[in-house]
Order: C-alpha cells, then sequence, then structure tokens
C-alpha cells in the first residue's frame, strides 16, 4: 500500500504543507502531507529504570533522549523524554532475508521516499516516543505520559528477573488508562545465554497472564547492538493500529511537560516564555492563532476561587 505516491514535495524530500491547498476535511492520519512532517501516532517506552527504554528510543530514532545534566551524571531518565522516527518499508525483500528484513527507521527529517542497499525505501509511520522515567519516585511523572499514548513498549531487560517493581507499576498504570496496544521488548539479550533468555520469556508469559498484556508478542532485542530492532519496526506498523484522528474540531492540545529556557542571569528584556510539550489530541493549529491554556490561574477573593484562563 503505497501512501506516498503523488505528493509535490520540496529539496528536502519532504511533502509540502500548502494551507492554501489542503482540504483538512480530507486529511487522515496517513495523509502524505501530515506524516511528511508530523508524527501522528504516540508510542510510549514503559519499564523498570535501567532496563533500557531510553536505548531503544535511540536505537529507533537516532535520538538520545537524556538531555539534563542530573540525567547524564545518574545515567537514568528523570523527565519525559520526545524523539519522533519515521518508519519504511522496502518495495522488496532482502535475498535470504524475511519480512521484517523489510522495514528500517530512521530520524523525521528523512526523506519519504529514498534509495538504499539496491532497495526503495517508502514511508509507512511517524512514530513520536514518549520515553518515561522508570525510578519509583518518578512515577507520577510516567503517568503523565500515559495519558497521550496510543501504544506502548513495555522494556524487561534478560539479565534482570520478571517482574521488577517498576515493570509491574507501569503495566497496572497502563491498565488503568484502558491502553490496550502492547509489546514486550525482551531487551540485553546480548547479555545472557540461551537457555537464560528463554526461561525469561517463560517468566514473561507468566507475568503478562490475565493482563492488557496477555496477548502482547514478545521481540528478544539487543537495543546496543541493534538487533531486532527491524522486528520493533514491522509490529509497530502491523500490529499497532493508526489512532483515529479529528483535524476538523476546535484543536485540543493536552499538557505533560513544561520547562524554562531561559539561562540565570538573564536579562528583564530577554525574557523568554516558557515552553509547553505535550500532544495535539484533535484539531489543526496554525501559526498565528490565539491559544487558552487551562485551567489558568487560581485566584482566591475571600471565600470564593475562580480559575483565570491564560491567553497567548
Amino acid at each position: 500500500f503505497n501512501i506516498v505516491a503523488m505528493v509535490e514535495r520540496g529539496e528536502d524530500g519532504l511533502a509540502v504543507q500548502d494551507l492554501a491547498k489542503l482540504d483538512v476535511s480530507k486529511l487522515t492520519p496517513l495523509s502524505p502531507e501530515v506524516i511528511s512532517r508530523q508524527a501522528t501516532i504516540n508510542v510510549g517506552t514503559i519499564g523498570h529504570v535501567a532496563h533500557g527504554k531510553s536505548t531503544v528510543v535511540r536505537a529507533l530514532s537516532g535520538i538520545h533522549t537524556v538531555k539534563f545534566k542530573q540525567e547524564k551524571e545518574r545515567n537514568i531518565t528523570i523527565k519525559l523524554g520526545y524523539a519522533n522516527a519515521k518508519i519504511y518499508k522496502a518495495d522488496t525483500m532482502e535475498d535470504g532475508g524475511d519480512e521484517s528484513s523489510m522495514y528500517t527507521s530512521f530520524g523525521s527529517n528523512k526523506p519519504d521516499i529514498f534509495d538504499e542497499g539496491g532497495r526503495t525505501w517508502r514511508l509507512q509511520r511517524h512514530v513520536s516516543f514518549v520515553d518515561c522515567p522508570g525510578h519509583d519516585i518518578l512515577m507520577a511523572t510516567m503517568l503523565n505520559g500515559a495519558a497521550v499514548m496510543d501504544a506502548a513498549l513495555l522494556v524487561i531487560a534478560s539479565n534482570d528477573s520478571c517482574p521488577q517493581p517498576q515493570t509491574s507499576e507501569h503495566l497496572a498504570a497502563v491498565e488503568i488508562m484502558k491502553l490496550k496496544h502492547l509489546i514486550i521488548l525482551q531487551n540485553k539479550v546480548e547479555l545472557v545465554k540461551d537457555v537464560v533468555a528463554q526461561e525469561q520469556h517463560a517468566a514473561i508469559k507468566k507475568f503478562v497472564a490475565g493482563t492488557a498484556a496477555d496477548s502482547a508478542p514478545i521481540i528478544p532485542i539487543s537495543a546496543v547492538l541493534k538487533y531486532n530492532t527491524d522486528v520493533i519496526c514491522e509490529y509497530l506498523c502491523t500490529q499497532i493500529p493508526i489512532p483515529p484522528r479529528d483535524f476538523t474540531s476546535a484543536p485540543q492540545l493536552i499538557i505533560i511537560r513544561s520547562f524554562d529556557v531561559n539561562k540565570p542571569g538573564e536579562e528583564v528584556d530577554s525574557i523568554k516564555g516558557g515552553v509547553a510539550g505535550g500532544s495535539i489530541l484533535k484539531g489543526v493549529l496554525k501559526v498565528g492563532d490565539e491559544i487558552e491554556i487551562r485551567p489558568g490561574v487560581l485566584t482566591r477573593k475571600g471565600a470564593e476561587s475562580r480559575m483565570k484562563v491564560i491567553r497567548s
């Protein structure tokens, strides 16, 4: 199924977004004008601390989501991380390969169609990864990320017993959020012998029995060596349905994180506004649109409390 064929493209190989020519009512999450430049499915990485969630995201997107000083010093994810990746499928199968060898992933700036290795690759999905922290004291941060997930990758390290505390808690959290689409990644298989990996596979099946992940596929991978990342790409295309997106309603964005871009000691005249991060649930936001941030600022006058909406 070719979703990127008859579309006008710029010199960068990406589909042109011309609002004067686009009919918003006909757009879908797979419209080339949309997925060429904008991710249309949110996939979270969940699981216990140090099981390789950020490394999985880096293997698929090329982006290291651990960016803050404290995160680098402790080598753990503290804030929600974001990384987009495009998933491609080749026109032909690799000699001696299987169906998975037809899939690969790159960063968001990759052209929609390109030739490599004697094969033509075409864009299939544009995924936004929400990299959640695994530490127990950061559970609230993980729940913020779960609010925008359409699917999740449950990462379980092969060199650790299953389940670990946050493996159980994260799975319980996505069940509460009614997230139905899960893929289990048995990571770090390069660190254990075959028999150990097989024993843990059985332990994982026993752990997820009767949960939302009961029928989820289990993929043995090595995120560091990028072993079986092509299988992850295939399953993201074939096992995870495209979520419905309403482009015609009034735009609504759910904010799941915010941060300050000003440096300490910044002059008053140079101070910039805060940055809000999240996911557009419906509608289309255009440059120049006025936005409302709700619930806003709480004001109290005597026994009366009011919320004042922030407009920008």
